[in-house]
C-alpha cells in the first residue's frame, strides 16, 4: 500500500468519523475535500487507537492519519469499499413510499421525527433518538431523498407489510414491537423538515 499511501498523502481529508453499520459494527467514514466519500471496515487496532485518541490533543493528527490510510486503501482495493450508510431494505417495496422526511422534534429533547406517505396518501410517523445510527447517517449521506425513504421502510416494515402476504394471518390489533408508530390523519398539516408543525400524537 506504500505507493498509494504516498500518492494520497497530499490529499486533504475533510471529515473522518466512526459510524455503526446495520450490524452495529463500527466503520470509518472518510470524506476527502474533493471526491466521493468512502465507508470502509477498519482494522481493530486502528479503531481502538482512534477511539483512545478522541480526548487527546493529537486527535486531529490521528484522525487525518486514519483518513489518509483508509482512503488510500479504498482507492487501491475498491472491493474494500462498502456502502454502510444506505439501509439495506429487503422486505418492503420502496416504490410504495412516495415521500419520507426526518427532522428534529420540536417537542421532545434529543428526539427526531420520521414520517412517510405510502400507498396513495396513507401516512405514518414515529420518533427516533438523535443519537441513533439512522440520524447520524443522515448528516453524512448524499442521497437524502433515497435515504429517508429507506429509513422509513425499515422503521415501518411491520406496518407496511400488514396484509401484503396472503398466507400470513396477522391479528389486526397486534402492536408494533420494534417501532411505535402512529397513523397521521389525512387532514393533519403536512410535515415539512425544519418547519413548525402541529404536534403529532405519538403512542406511548
Amino acid at each position: 500500500m506504500s505507493a498509494e499511501l504516498a500518492r494520497t498523502s497530499q490529499v486533504e481529508i475533510e471529515k473522518v468519523t466512526a459510524i455503526r453499520n446495520d450490524k452495529e459494527d463500527w466503520v470509518f467514514y472518510v470524506k476527502p475535500a474533493e471526491g466521493e466519500a468512502v465507508t470502509i471496515m477498519p482494522d481493530a487496532a486502528d479503531l481502538h487507537r482512534f477511539f483512545n485518541a478522541v480526548k487527546d490533543e493529537n486527535f486531529d493528527d490521528v484522525r487525518q492519519e486514519m483518513g489518509r490510510k483508509y482512503y488510500a486503501l479504498a482507492q487501491q482495493f475498491p472491493h474494500l469499499k462498502q456502502d454502510f450508510i444506505m439501509p439495506k431494505v429487503e422486505n418492503v417495496d420502496l416504490s410504495r413510499i412516495s415521500y419520507a422526511t426526518m427532522f428534529k422534534s420540536k417537542f421532545h429533547e434529543g428526539k427526531a421525527c420520521v414520517t412517510c406517505v405510502y400507498d396513495d396518501g396513507k401516512k405514518l410517523a414515529t420518533e427516533i433518538d438523535r443519537g441513533s445510527k439512522e440520524w447520524q447517517r443522515l448528516l453524512l449521506v448524499d442521497d437524502q431523498k433515497g435515504y429517508k425513504i429507506a429509513v422509513a421502510a425499515k422503521l415501518f416494515e411491520n406496518e407496511l407489510n400488514k396484509g401484503q402476504e396472503k398466507n400470513v394471518v396477522q391479528a389486526q390489533d397486534e402492536p408494533v414491537k420494534e417501532t411505535e408508530v402512529v397513523t397521521v390523519d389525512d387532514d393533519q398539516e403536512e410535515v415539512e423538515e425544519e418547519q413548525q408543525v402541529a404536534r403529532p400524537s405519538f403512542h406511548r
